[in-house]
């Protein structure tokens, strides 16, 4: 929902507008903007103030030669909850001023909680429900949220602004600080819209983008002097000092004194949270669909709404649910890429109305710069294309919220490198019998190699910062003429013996990135995207599971496949391929009218020639994504 800007700068009318604009898509609907100068508070309120407390500031309203040292907090709205003015931001309330982008979906028992506690109540609205329960609780009211976020809160008492982020970065957050200014922005393009801010990319970031990996779980990003706020972080600016601060308000932190249960057991308890998460997802005004790949985690979503619809009826989801599907069947050579079988499985049984799209090379090729633009990094895969296309769907079919499966993997255990780390965890615990068990189990649930398996669980013991550093020069000689070191090599893969630890850092690693794909696929269509697997309910108890009931008896996700067969198809819980949304990435590379576009680019980028590209280098998406974003960014 929505896109926020705003901060404590030296501002002009054309500056806001523009960055209103240009968050235009994540909002459609509306737009408002609260200004604070030296000189005056400028509030245009929409309601009778002597009877409302909730203040709405237009846009429309600011003097076109305005340009001042400002407080300004902006809004673009996309729809959701609470349809009527009374739902618009900013929204002000006893003077406190909020823009809010994400949803609090225990906000229904949030506001029954406050009310008891005498506060007054004149909307449907989750955002008046975060201003209450920051008057309440102060910074610590993000605690009490289940949802996804990113809000600015002008508190005039304190002359404070309290940003926040949800615990898992679901919702973005970027802002660039110099001690005199402070402006943040859901996109980084916003940011660009303010003559404070510069367009400089950091040259060494593309470097280890394409010789390591995307670094979305921590502070930098492409560009010198913009940051992001990393999940599970407040940020506090003291408009006094022009200081700011910040605080990690969420671990993971599993439940405690939990007794020794069996694997029915807990797939029974995990099965109870997760409906309960999709159940307070469905709270919306407007219709709900879901994205849906015909895997093991989007089914669970899919029949779990479908046992719901069986016992109340849902508003948002009405008679039938949307589902909205990639496939690849115009063509034989795509048949890998394909899961129609399990789609239409899942939409057979459900009774569920399926929409289908084929991604295709050409609409690849029409759409990159219009995809680039709306990532604001490069990205490495072209899956995420595949999810475009989806998110195309949704809104074409009217449908403004989406669920989406996005979380077991790394919660439960569902990618292959996890097989290696239970087989190295085997062997370091001198467990051989075990070892054996399960190395015969991956291999006849799941085809793999038995020497590839042996291999790769033995390389986990031997695998350091300096393998790592071996590897990316590696892979930079292949790819640029003069070979670059990547400096501090962190990754994941080092803790290397523990599912469980392995998994933790998988969520604070790897997660951030796959949900900023997400995130902007579906905002580039004025889509909300809600992610049922990521309540944090159900990311703390997973991790209060030991390790032998996610992955072992030769299976990923064990418990997750237990705790969904009692109302999902058994053949989908307890399928083994794994695709998600597939592109042929590979394939397309290789086609002709895909390689006379992909030629242009590369020659025409001035980053890859200052990186002295080799001219013999295959084909390469992460080289072609450098090369459009460039160009769609005016770098």
């Amino acid at each position: 929902m929505c896109g926020i800007f705003g901060g404590f700068s030296n501002v002009s009318a054309s500056e806001i507008k523009k960055c209103s604009d240009t968050l235009k898509h994540r909002g459609p609907d509306d737009s408002g903007i609260f200004l604070k100068t030296s000189y005056k508070q400028s509030s245009y309120a929409l309601d009778d103030t002597s009877t409302s407390s909730i203040n709405y500031f237009m846009l429309e309203n600011l003097d076109p030669a305005f340009r001042e040292d400002a407080l300004f907090l902006g809004h673009r709205r996309l729809s959701i909850l609470e349809l009527s003015p009374l739902g618009y931001q900013p929204m002000s309330c006893d003077g406190t001023v909020i823009v809010f982008n994400g949803e609090i979906y225990n906000y229904i028992e949030l506001k029954k909680e406050l009310s008891e506690d005498g506060f007054k109540f004149i909307s449907d609205s989750d955002t008046e429900v975060i201003i209450k329960a920051y008057q309440k609780w102060g910074y610590d009211c993000v605690r009490h949220f289940n949802g996804m976020w990113s809000f600015v809160l002008y508190d005039p008492k304190k002359e404070k602004l309290f940003c926040s982020r949800d615990r898992f970065g679901v919702k973005p957050f970027y802002y660039f600080y110099d001690s005199k200014s402070f402006i943040f922005a859901s996109e980084i393009k916003g940011l660009f819209c303010f003559e404070t801010v510069s367009k400089k990319f950091d040259i060494q970031k593309v470097k280890r983008f394409i010789v390591w990996e995307n670094w979305e779980h921590t502070q930098d990003t492409f560009f010198e002097g913009i940051m992001r706020l990393i999940p599970g972080y407040n940020l506090i600016l003291d408009l006094k000092t022009m200081r700011i601060s910040q605080s990690k308000y969420y671990e993971i932190t599993p439940p405690q004194n939990m007794a020794s249960k069996s694997l029915e057991e807990c797939a029974h308890d995990l099965g109870s949270i997760f409906l309960d998460s999709v159940r307070i997802r469905l709270r919306s005004d407007v219709r709900i669909g879901t994205c849906f790949s015909g895997g093991v985690d989007s089914s669970a979503i899919v029949y779990a709404i479908n046992d719901i619809l069986k016992k109340e009826s849902i508003s948002s989801i009405g008679k039938n649910q949307f589902l909205f599907s990639s496939v690849f069947k115009s063509d034989k050579k795509y048949a890998p890429f394909d899961e129609s079988k399990w789609i239409e499985l899942g939409a057979k049984d459900t009774g569920a109305v399926l929409v289908e799209t084929e991604p295709t090379v050409e609409k690849l090729i029409s759409d990159i710069q219009k995809l680039a633009w709306h990532q604001d990094e490069p990205f490495k895969t072209m899956s995420i294309f595949s999810s475009w296309c989806v998110m195309e769907q949704a809104r074409k079919n009217g449908v403004t919220v989406t669920l989406d499966g996005q979380g077991p993997d790394e919660t439960v255990g569902g990618y292959n490198d996890i097989f290696y780390v239970k087989l190295a965890s085997d062997l370091a615990n001198f467990n051989l019998p075990l070892f054996i068990k399960d190395l015969n189990g991956f291999y006849s649930n799941f085809g793999l190699s038995k020497k590839m398996l042996l291999k790769n669980s033995l390389s986990k013991f031997r695998i350091s910062p300096k393998t790592l550093l071996k590897h990316s020069l590696a892979l930079s000689a292949k790819v640029f003429e003069a070979s670059y070191e990547v400096p501090n090599v962190k990754t994941h893969r080092l803790e290397n013996k523990n599912v469980n630890k392995q998994l933790k850092l998988l969520v604070e690693e790897n997660l951030s990135v796959l949900l900023r794909y997400a995130d902007r696929n579906s905002m580039a269509f004025s889509v909300e995207s809600r992610m049922p697997w990521l309540d944090y309910r159900l990311v703390d108890y997973c991790f209060s599971l030991e390790q032998g009931v996610k992955v072992a008896q030769g299976w990923s996700k064990l418990v997750e496949r237990k705790a969904i067969e009692s109302f999902t198809n058994k053949e989908i819980a307890w399928r083994k391929s794994k695709l998600g949304f597939p592109a042929p990435q590979e394939l397309w590379l290789k086609e002709e009218k895909f390689q006379k576009v992909y030629t242009d680019y590369i020659n025409n980028s001035r980053i890859l020639r200052d990186l002295k590209l080799k001219k013999s280098v295959e084909p390469r998406w992460d080289l072609m994504s450098v090369a459009v974003w460039e160009k769609v960014m005016g770098l």
